[in-house]
């Protein structure tokens, strides 16, 4: 996500591969299709959220699911 390598699109067709990784956040939206997280929430004069990401949920092989309470 960082960083300046750019390659020329040659170059990184010959090397696409699929990638695994984990996401933690607030559930904010999820359907059928996909699944919204929230990275990071803030209490102002309600509830403020930012670095939300979508994922769909093609690509996702498990949902581990923990409730918080405040």
């Amino acid at each position: 996500m960082h960083g300046d390598n750019q390659k020329k699109k040659e170059d990184w067709v010959k090397d696409v591969f699929l990638i695994q990784g984990c996401s933690v956040g607030h559930l904010l939206q999820e359907d059928k299709e996909k699944i919204s997280l929230a990275m990071d929430m803030f209490y102002s004069e309600g509830i403020d959220y930012r670095q939300v990401a979508t994922y769909p949920k093609s690509g996702i092989k498990q949902i581990i699911r923990k409730e918080i309470r405040y």
